[in-house]
């Protein structure tokens, strides 16, 4: 009994692989992830473990149950034929043409530049002031965004930018993915990912990733430092891409 006892205690330790630099704010993002997963997984036995790796050898012989990662186009590629069925959220901006990195387990948190482009010259300004699309804004209020501020720059002393938000969604959606998908489902992450994820970005509205494995997902439009009106990504990318998909 005891031992049985024992075994249900226990958590089952769920790695996370994190390829970039640890002074990013992609890297304090996926931190702050990391922190609100393990609160939501105490609940299920699920204790996630945000490691730094340098070496993508170590990707293949470990197995993660995924990789957060801001490698360079060269080194993607890489790693994502040579680990096939783990999932890549890739959290860097790649301006590469969307075919060029296109593989059924990777998964850009990011916008492609090109749609970052396409927002900003879609709006006008009464003034002429320039506009920049950006993922998430320090004063971005709405939809409990204004707590998730406050608790990244209560634990980081510094406001979360549209880098650090991409961190911290990459760890978020996957922890959230593996709490209603289930460590013993036969579906793997990387089809429910691609075809049945729901993520709450703080963002108003379930994000998901497109044909092209682009997170759809609203961006704010900033002028002057202030937040003047938001569009959505799936239109855009949908303009920008044609019909190119990733299977």
């Amino acid at each position: 009994m005891l031992c049985f006892l024992s075994a249900l205690a226990s958590s089952k330790d769920l790695p996370l692989y994190f390829y970039g630099d640890m002074s990013s704010n992609e890297w304090h993002g996926a931190i702050q992830g990391l922190l609100e997963a393990n609160v939501q997984g105490k609940f299920l036995r699920l204790n996630y473990k945000l490691m730094h790796k340098t070496d993508l050898d170590d990707v293949k012989a470990d197995k993660p149950y995924a990789v957060i990662s801001s490698l360079s186009p060269v080194e993607l590629r890489q790693a994502l034929l040579a680990n096939p069925q783990i999932p890549f959220l890739n959290v860097g901006s790649i301006s590469e043409h969307f075919s060029s990195l296109c593989a059924p387990n990777l998964f850009h948190i990011r916008p492609h530049p090109s749609a970052l482009d396409a927002a900003e010259a879609a709006w006008k300004t009464k003034d002429g002031s320039g506009i920049k699309a950006v993922l998430w804004h320090r004063s971005f209020k709405k939809y409990a965004a204004a707590q998730l501020n406050k608790r990244y720059e209560k634990n980081t002393d510094r406001y979360m930018t549209s880098e650090s938000w991409a961190g911290w969604a990459s760890v978020k959606l996957f922890s959230d993915t593996l709490a209603r998908n289930g460590l013993e489902s036969e579906i793997s992450a990387v089809h429910f990912l691609k075809n049945r994820l729901a993520f709450d970005g703080q963002k108003g509205k379930d994000l998901f990733f497109d044909d092209l494995n682009y997170l759809a997902q609203p961006l704010l439009l900033i002028s002057g430092d202030k937040i003047v009106g938001e569009t959505n990504t799936s239109q855009i990318l949908s303009a920008e891409s044609g019909s190119s998909s990733c299977k």
